[in-house]
């Protein structure tokens, strides 16, 4: 009746967009009938063993198939026009974030092979602890960001210096205004 955890190690897994990156996972399980789990596994500790090949193949089957953005994303929000002007991705370029539908496929998966294998073991439980980027990937994305924010902040510096000179030219010719009323009053004084 207990509810064990299985914890996998971080696997680095190719996306289908040719992007490495690695995935830790975790699962809940429980013994469902235990003389078939005796017969099968004898313990908990070959019982992980045999989780460990299962679920690594699930995860790395299904995450094989999919790109960075869908693995990344876990929802179908739409980004902002804002941001799709910003980052360069046409309209028609964004997809919609299938995590959850990762998981689930990675639940429907595993249970069916225990089911196949009739080990007594029952999956309740499958989630995606954390997906980094490995560090080639990880430093593009950085380099990425940087750039954008830099991009930005130079979009506002032009800003700026446009208002600068627009500032500066009025004060200018406020100056021309105030010494041609002078030179005329001077004038007419003389």
């Amino acid at each position: 009746k207990r509810i064990l955890e299985w914890d996998g190690s971080p696997k680095e897994i190719p996306t289908r967009d040719n992007k490495y990156i690695k995935i830790d996972a975790f699962a809940r399980w429980r013994i469902s009938d235990a003389l078939q789990f005796y017969k099968s596994a004898k313990n908990e500790v070959l019982a992980q063993s045999l989780l460990d090949d299962i679920l690594d193949g699930a995860i790395r089957d299904d995450v094989a198939n999919r790109t960075m953005v869908e693995i990344i994303r876990s929802t179908n929000r739409t980004m902002d026009i804002e941001q799709l002007e910003n980052s360069k991705i046409s309209k028609n370029m964004v997809t919609k974030g299938a995590r959850l539908k990762i998981i689930e496929n990675i639940l429907q998966s595993v249970s069916d092979r225990l089911l196949d294998l009739n080990m007594g073991i029952e999956i309740l439980d499958v989630h995606l602890k954390r997906i980094n980027y490995t560090q080639t990937v990880q430093e593009q994305v950085f380099n990425r960001m940087i750039s954008g924010q830099e991009e930005i902040a130079e979009k506002y510096r032009a800003q700026g210096q446009g208002k600068k000179q627009e500032i500066l030219g009025s004060q200018v010719q406020r100056k021309k205004e105030i010494m041609s009323q002078a030179y005329l009053k001077a004038q007419k004084i003389r």
